[in-house]
């Protein structure tokens, strides 16, 4: 481009989307694009990774929890959910629960950690649905820590049972995806696996276009089997990178694809 044209930024989630794009040569305006990953820095300072786009503008993303530690919280699964039930619980309610990742941290560490959550001190907001299957992991007693990105997704697929079809209740005001939890579920995995594929329909049935999925978690092939299978039920065209990898390999197609069809 010539020296003086105008720097053009490809948000992360939405190079995502726009690597899928590329793959099949989508350069149709009207879609919907659930872009799932790890953590990425989103446009309000915050960190993504559970985002829908419509028409290139992010309109749902899930409800943000805090990360512990900002990047410590990566590695510690216990974390991201210690961080949900300070959400929910007092302090003092928090040290009288029975979960194995409560008891994994001292008592005096569980609250430097609440002062930290309520302090917002090292506690970057985030509304990845990646971390939020850190956090499941890490209620079922899964794993604590990790050892690289996306174990917990893979320990989490493995427990899937293809018998329940249970889900939470979820709600989505103003944009903000918000699902009930019940962190004491024996099938909680299950429950929350299927909980992702009745939002996904959901949206995708409401917004009435075409769908795009993309991002690491849909590496997920329980997750992903799932949602194209509803979706094929419900007659919705949806594409998937096939060739594209989903996670962030894919990104620099993406960011050059958007530029290219933006610029012509």
């Amino acid at each position: 481009k010539e020296q003086n044209s105008e720097l053009i930024q490809v948000q992360h989630h939405l190079a995502h989307i726009y690597a899928t794009k590329a793959e099949y040569n989508f350069d149709e305006v009207e879609y919907v694009g659930f872009s799932f990953d790890g953590t990425g820095y989103g446009n309000d300072g915050t960190l993504w990774g559970g985002e829908v786009f419509v028409n290139d503008e992010r309109k749902y993303h899930f409800k943000q929890i805090k990360l512990l530690g900002a990047q410590k919280a990566i590695k510690e699964p216990r974390r991201v959910a210690l961080s949900m039930l300070f959400d929910r619980y007092t302090l003092d309610e928090v040290l009288q629960l029975e979960y194995q990742l409560v008891k994994s941290f001292s008592s005096q560490e569980i609250k430097m950690l609440h002062q930290s959550y309520i302090k917002n001190l090292n506690a970057p907001f985030c509304s990845s649905v990646g971390r939020l299957f850190d956090a499941m992991a890490s209620f079922t007693n899964l794993l604590q820590f990790q050892s690289y990105e996306g174990e917990s997704g893979l320990l989490c697929e493995s427990k899937y049972d293809k018998n329940d079809s249970e889900s939470f209740e979820f709600t989505i005001k103003n944009g903000i995806i918000d699902i009930v939890y019940d962190f004491t579920k024996t099938n909680l995995i299950t429950v929350f696996i299927n909980t992702l594929v009745e939002i996904i329909v959901f949206i995708s049935k409401q917004e009435n276009k075409k769908i795009i999925l993309t991002g690491g978690v849909f590496q997920n092939k329980t997750l992903l089997n799932l949602v194209t299978q509803r979706l094929k039920e419900e007659k919705i065209e949806y594409y998937i990178s096939k060739k594209v990898p989903l996670n962030d390999s894919g990104i620099s197609l993406g960011q050059l694809y958007y530029v290219t069809t933006k610029s012509i």
